[in-house]
């Protein structure tokens, strides 16, 4: 089965030099908290993480929301401060949102899931289980806010647990795989490294295919290049070693696709939100 549609959203964004993300400019550049949409022929509109939210500054008031504010800035008063945005400046009427997707949970993906009372959230539920049980130094270090998983979040949570992901030799060599409809319409791609428990993307529409990285890589040019992360973005990283491993199984599967990975925060995806 295929996608009626997919569109890209930015969903607010953070500064950070772009150095950072493997460019070779120092310049700081804005780091969009990028979110999909698609609509599935059976399971109707879904979404792929949330971006920021209206409880993100709520969270930025803890002691571990100051520290992460101070190393990725927030900008104030960008639209999803406001409880409407995602209604007034995407379109979505949270009402009608079945699915929302976690690929990871760091705060610039998951701090709109409050916006969703009435969905299902589908995410690795042994990952929730292991940041909720670790000390809050722990939890810094993993970027995570547990105030941003909303009371309800578990209650009306879809778990996709490890062992739901295997091999796809044929199709996505050397990653490990769930085709969560089970129709090969969104293929939930195991790519560890970036942070614990972090899920990609593979969505297939009916003329084309998105391969949707998330976090796997922040600039598709350093990407493509094997460029090398500086020491604070190695350090930021959940596993560097898996982290290294994950872009080269993805630069290989681009050279047997012919297809470009679309990262969130990179810049080259912003042409997708201007255009779908």
């Amino acid at each position: 089965m295929q996608l009626e549609s997919v569109k890209f959203h930015n969903g607010g964004y953070c500064w950070q030099l772009a150095r950072l993300a493997g460019s070779k400019s120092w310049k700081p550049r804005r780091f969009f908290a990028v979110f999909l949409s698609f609509v599935h022929p059976k399971y109707g509109l879904c979404v792929i993480d949330t971006g920021y939210g209206p409880r993100v500054r709520a969270a930025q008031r803890t002691f571990n929301g100051r520290l992460l504010n101070f190393l990725l800035p927030i900008p104030r008063n960008q639209p999803f401060e406001q409880a409407n945005y995602l209604a007034s400046g995407h379109g979505i009427s949270t009402h009608h949102v079945n699915l929302v997707f976690v690929s990871h949970f760091h705060a610039d993906h998951i701090g709109g899931l409050d916006l969703f009372p009435h969905s299902t959230f589908v995410y690795r539920h042994e990952t929730l289980e292991e940041l909720q049980a670790v000390s809050g130094y722990s939890q810094l270090r993993h970027g995570f806010l547990p105030m941003l998983i909303p009371s309800f979040f578990e209650s009306q949570g879809c778990k996709v647990g490890e062992a739901c992901f295997t091999q796809h030799a044929e199709r996505l060599p050397g990653l490990q795989v769930y085709d969560f409809f089970k129709d090969g319409s969104v293929l939930l791609l195991d790519l560890p490294g970036h942070a614990l428990g972090h899920t990609g993307y593979f969505l297939r529409l009916q003329d084309k295919s998105l391969l949707y990285a998330v976090d796997a890589f922040w600039d598709l040019e350093a990407f493509q290049k094997s460029a090398r992360l500086p020491a604070p973005s190695r350090a930021a990283t959940f596993n560097w070693p898996a982290y290294c491993r994950t872009q080269e199984t993805l630069r290989n599967i681009q050279h047997t696709l012919k297809l470009n990975p679309l990262g969130c925060h990179c810049p080259h995806t912003q042409a997708y939100v201007e255009q779908l």
